[in-house]
């Protein structure tokens, strides 16, 4: 009986704890309720009177007009709020009428994502959003991305726009929060100016940006896979020493996928793949360095004209 008397305490205990808490939830989501506002475009029906259905723009005063019951106050109030006044005001009119307000367009409630993602996009903030999923909505950031540097920018009251930095990579590995958004705001994806060269005896020669952990086994194929030309066993990867001559490695792409490590590569890496059967390596790497673009030689890769010119291969 003693043991009874506990457990119904406990019920009766949860059920009021339970009652307790119900109220304050509701509330809770009550005041996220979206909250209508000048220049929204809303849509009205009233159940059974099919001549009273409407899709008007709430005017700058705040008001709507309304067959039977001229201007009515829309903003502040939810959708909900707004149905429940349209329907009491509409009962002294026509009998049960039952309204009902749907938001067919938000008034300034956009966010705006620029710069190197998939589809530059205005997006509506319909709910709460967050500054990687307006990127993801947009395309998601392009190859060329600067992701470790993305910019949101907020309008203020007064003074010049808040600047909020971020590393969206960061953020995706659950690192650092996300960023909600509020209206009005401004993401901007950069372009990385941080890149390797890949070059020599590969399909498509040229700078990638470096914008994440980036290996050289993940460059040759960004760049198009080598020729059947290419050295496979003689790749060179050139890297700033800080010193008059570039730091000269010889990989062997044959071991790295034998399971070999895959070097990673740093900013302003060179890799060079040779041509097979070349009897002196250093005369031809030597020469495709002369040949590269001046561009690409002033964007910080200017230490490869630094290459020893003595045999060293």
């Amino acid at each position: 009986m003693t043991r009874f008397r506990f457990l119904l305490g406990c019920c009766l205990l949860g059920a009021g704890v339970l009652c307790a808490q119900t109220p304050a939830g509701a509330a809770s989501e009550a005041s996220k309720a979206y909250l209508l506002q000048n220049g929204d475009i809303i849509e009205i029906r009233v159940y059974n009177f099919p001549e009273l259905a409407q899709q008007t723009v709430i005017l700058p005063d705040g008001t709507i007009s309304m067959p039977l019951l001229n201007n009515v106050h829309a903003a502040g109030k939810t959708p909900a709020q707004l149905a429940d006044e349209l329907t009491s005001g509409l009962a002294g009119h026509v009998r049960n009428p039952k309204a009902s307000v749907v938001v067919k367009g938000f008034a300034g409630r956009n966010v705006y994502v620029g710069g190197e993602v998939g589809r530059p996009a205005q997006i509506a903030l319909i709910g709460p959003i967050t500054a990687v999923q307006a990127i993801f909505q947009a395309g998601g950031a392009k190859e060329t991305a600067d992701t470790a540097n993305v910019v949101v920018l907020r309008n203020r009251p007064e003074g010049p726009p808040e600047t909020i930095s971020f590393n969206m990579e960061g953020i995706i590995r659950n690192q650092r929060p996300d960023i909600p958004l509020h209206a009005g705001d401004v993401i901007y994806v950069p372009k990385s100016t941080v890149s390797v060269y890949v070059g020599g005896e590969v399909e498509r020669p040229g700078l990638q940006p470096l914008n994440k952990r980036l290996t050289l086994m993940a460059a040759l194929i960004s760049a198009g896979g080598m020729k059947r030309s290419g050295k496979q066993d003689d790749i060179l990867l050139l890297r700033d020493s800080g010193s008059a001559t570039p730091q000269v490695t010889k990989v062997d792409v044959k071991l790295i996928l034998k399971g070999a490590p895959d070097p990673a590569l740093q900013p302003y890496d060179v890799v060079i793949v040779p041509k097979s059967g070349i009897a002196k390596l250093n005369d031809w790497v030597e020469q495709y360095i002369r040949q590269m673009s001046p561009v690409t030689l002033s964007l910080g890769f200017s230490y490869v004209l630094g290459f020893p010119t003595q045999q060293i291969f």
